[in-house]
């Protein structure tokens, strides 16, 4: 099946390994439409640019990273190209990517499945993009997938002081969970340091205190 525009997101690019029964919510009132041109590179797009959902491939990591990193993500050893070809293998169906009229990488979501729980890592849209509705658009897309495979919650986690990201999954029904402790344990040494411990790391979580 070939890819459809359908007012400001083609769907139908991205395969998924259980079709849903229901059409995927949007953000925006379907409507039939071609797509329109898109702002010149450097320019804000308009609210109704197209923009396409794509399966997220190997080759789209460099472009990737340079996204995460404008958008000021702390990049970590596990986004390395050869743990990257890993979560790609186990999970194909649950990592996008969104693209504009011409092609060009301006968002991604990516997901886990471990057969009890959904993970979501790695939302990012490009600033020129934000509030175009590109980031709902992903996250209905990897929710619906998540909940197709069965997944009955899903979780994430937010960065120390990055309030734009809790207003939007608030928004959309996420919740905190003050019930538990987040723990973690370096399986291999230098896989995931901690923040205080990583040169990588946003200067904001370096230094702030820790209990």
């Amino acid at each position: 099946m070939g890819s459809v525009w359908i007012g400001s997101v083609r769907m139908g690019s991205v395969p998924m390994e259980d079709p849903p029964t229901e059409g995927v919510p949007m953000e925006e009132p379907a409507t039939e439409g071609v797509p329109r041109e898109t702002p010149p590179m450097g320019g804000r797009p308009g609210a109704d640019s197209p923009f396409a959902l794509e399966p997220f491939a190997l080759e789209d990591l460099d472009d990737a990273r340079a996204l995460w990193e404008r958008t000021g993500m702390w990049l970590r050893p596990s986004d390395s190209p050869e743990q990257m070809a890993l979560l790609l293998a186990r999970c194909p169906d649950l990592q996008l990517v969104a693209r504009d009229a011409r092609g060009v990488l301006v968002g991604t979501a990516m997901g886990g499945w471990d057969g009890r729980r959904g993970y979501i890592y790695h939302l990012a849209v490009e600033p020129a993009w934000q509030r175009r509705g590109v980031a709902g658009a992903l996250m209905d897309e990897l929710e619906a997938r998540l909940r197709a495979k069965g997944a009955m919650k899903a979780k994430l986690q937010i960065l120390a002081g990055n309030d734009a990201s809790r207003a939007f999954f608030a928004a959309r029904g996420w919740l905190p969970e003050d019930d538990c402790e987040p723990w973690g344990k370096e399986l291999v040494p230098g896989g995931a340091p901690p923040a205080h411990a990583d040169p990588a790391a946003p200067e904001g979580l370096r230094t702030r205190k820790r209990g």
